[in-house]
């Protein structure tokens, strides 16, 4: 199967062909770079820092500092064999499926999720995707009957993002303790795309590898995109153990020789400040979230929705409108917002949308409002 746009780029494209678009759809923050990282750039690049490529796994001091940073947080990674820095979650994730699959082998995720990236990547890898549909009844809890019946002899990776896209759900720890149990019995890995980790607004999110029995079936991306507010520096961490860890970063080597040495130095000094930068962010966030909640619950007579607990979005479900496709279109020419339809989010996500929530207040406040103007209209 050949890669196809997502449909979060088609929206997109067709959006800037509209004068006047307000776009709740990709997922770019609304917060700019901490002042610290963005000085932090540019001292690395009036030094000459920037000039030269780093190791292929990335600045040594880097990779030290955030071995301290996973320590704080009792997951322990030695930061010369196991650790890499890559090019953003998308190529740390195609690093990975490029290494541990062969052709004809399967990667299970479970959907609603970033499906149509982790399709793509899967494919391009020559391996089969299989989704998965968390149970929505439950609010967005795995269905362990229907994943069990899944996993088979050719089941090598299991990609899971927490706090989860599209959805807000954040998955528990009993949970993802029994799927790294099944992790362990059928001999595959779990990826953790933990993309949102540090955007939660209740218990912060369990970690599998703080569990020393799991981890060497865990790989775990962390990035800097989301709550540094860094998607166009392409930066992001893996860990894992060094057993898989030495399988990737000839791949990776191959893909991108080494992360942009700017970005790294930016996260660097970014590490130093994270618990400031992360806990204004989730303030933001929070504020923001609450603000699309009440706007929502106005329209209660077409959606029905969870209130996210992490990530920053909202994933409503369209009441008597099945093709979420076309009312995204639909939205876009007579309100002029941009929104993601939700089938793109894999089995599980039709007739609902995705509104993101995240970009910056007075975007979220203008959308919100020719959303109901939107159905004032109808």
């Amino acid at each position: 199967m050949k890669p196809l746009l997502s449909a979060i780029k088609r929206i997109e494209l067709e959006a800037r062909k509209i004068d006047g678009v307000i776009s709740l759809a990709q997922g770019l923050p609304g917060l700019s770079s901490d002042n610290m990282i963005r000085e932090a750039a540019t001292q690395a690049i009036n030094n000459g820092y920037a000039d030269r490529y780093s190791f292929s796994a990335g600045l040594p001091e880097l990779r030290k500092e955030l071995s301290v940073f996973l320590q704080k947080q009792h997951l322990n990674y030695n930061p010369d064999s196991e650790i890499i820095i890559a090019v953003g979650a998308v190529e740390a994730l195609s690093s990975i499926a490029l290494s541990l699959l062969e052709p004809g082998d399967e990667a299970i995720t479970l959907t609603p999720t970033y499906f149509a990236n982790y399709r793509n990547i899967v494919s391009v890898a020559r391996g089969v995707l299989k989704p998965v549909p968390f149970d929505e009844k439950s609010n967005w809890r795995i269905d362990f009957e229907v994943l069990e019946k899944t996993i088979s002899n050719k089941t090598k990776l299991l990609i899971l993002c927490n706090p989860n896209n599209p959805t807000g759900s954040v998955i528990p720890k009993d949970d993802l303790v029994k799927l790294a149990e099944l992790a362990l019995t059928h001999n595959f890995v779990i990826v953790l795309d933990d993309v949102y980790h540090d955007i939660y607004f209740g218990e912060k999110p369990y970690v599998l590898c703080e569990d020393t029995r799991f981890q060497n079936n865990v790989l775990r991306i962390v990035s800097f995109s989301k709550v540094f507010a860094m998607c166009g520096w392409r930066i992001a961490a893996l860990h894992g153990p060094e057993r898989l860890i030495q399988q990737i970063i000839p791949v990776h080597d191959v893909l991108v020789n080494c992360a942009p040495v700017v970005s790294q130095y930016a996260v660097l000094e970014g590490l130093k400040h994270f618990d400031r930068i992360a806990e204004e962010a989730r303030t933001t966030y929070k504020t923001q979230r609450d603000f699309a909640v009440q706007e929502l619950n106005k329209l209660s007579d077409y959606f029905e929705f969870s209130t996210p607990d992490g990530a920053y979005y909202i994933f409503p479900k369209l009441k008597n409108i099945k093709d979420d496709d076309a009312f995204c279109m639909d939205v876009l020419k007579k309100a002029k917002v941009a929104l993601v339809p939700g089938s793109d989010s894999g089995p599980g996500g039709e007739g609902h949308v995705r509104i993101c929530f995240g970009r910056s207040m007075e975007e979220l406040e203008e959308g919100m409002r020719r959303f109901q103007e939107y159905f004032r209209q109808l």
